[in-house]
């Protein structure tokens, strides 16, 4: 392992999934750090409510990510792929959605009520410093995910970062892959930005992802980065309901 692969996989992260329909987010009782040696193991357990109906329960999730220390010398993050576990779905084709091109042309002023479905905040290392930066989550055409990210300093920043779905097939539900675009690759000519952290957290109440069960063994839940020099980094989380 080289000394970049190292500094990849040195990060933190931390993942949470909670089917809302069965436990509220305040039964979370636990979570697993990745180690130095890139040993990623995340254990979220939950005590079940009773369940007021049946069929798909909304499903609430977040990621928190960390990789430090900041340094220009890490390769920039190009994608970012979702793996969800088989019964977990995404099921924004049924409600309202945001215009990709309305939202990057006006903000979030031109997303419809109820298109909304989480937030979060990261941060990018460029020009020698960090690079704060906002998220607000939306459902887009054929329930794809829209992260409208926003920044005011060091550089002024309003782009779209679409999340297209897709099934890959087993093991997996389906997966969302996000590609991060140029601006934030290159937020100026010749400079490069690295991610530092990020979190992100999609509601319950969106009813975005839903879950057609809770089953009795823990549910897989995979993440995927992907670096512009062709590194991947790969973490993982399991859900167990107790």
């Amino acid at each position: 392992m080289n000394a970049t692969s190292r500094r990849l996989s040195a990060g933190t992260t931390t993942l949470m999934l909670l089917l809302a329909g069965l436990f509220g987010p305040s039964a979370l009782v636990s979570s697993a750090a990745a180690s130095a040696r890139g040993h990623h193991a995340h254990h979220a357990k939950a005590r079940p409510a009773r369940a007021k109906s049946k069929g798909a329960r909304p499903v609430e999730g977040s990621l928190d990510y960390e990789l430090s220390p900041a340094s220009s010398s890490l390769p920039a993050t190009q994608t970012i792929t979702l793996f969800l576990p088989g019964g977990v779905r995404v099921a924004g084709a049924s409600m309202p959605k945001c215009n990709p091109q309305a939202l990057e042309k006006s903000g979030p002023a031109a997303c419809p009520k109820g298109s909304s479905i989480g937030t979060g905040s990261s941060t990018g290392w460029t020009l020698g410093q960090l690079w704060p930066l906002t998220l607000s989550l939306y459902n887009g055409p054929s329930g794809s995910l829209l992260s409208y990210v926003t920044a005011t300093s060091p550089v002024k920043i309003e782009t779209v970062v679409e999340g297209h779905i897709t099934s890959p097939g087993s093991p997996y539900g389906e997966e969302v892959a996000n590609t991060i675009p140029q601006g934030l690759l290159e937020p100026l000519p010749g400079d490069t930005a690295q991610l530092v952290n990020l979190h992100v957290h999609v509601t319950a109440k969106s009813g975005w992802l839903r879950s057609t069960n809770c089953a009795p063994h823990a549910l897989a839940v995979n993440f995927k980065f992907s670096y512009t020099n062709g590194q991947t980094l790969a973490v993982g989380g399991k859900l167990n309901c107790v």
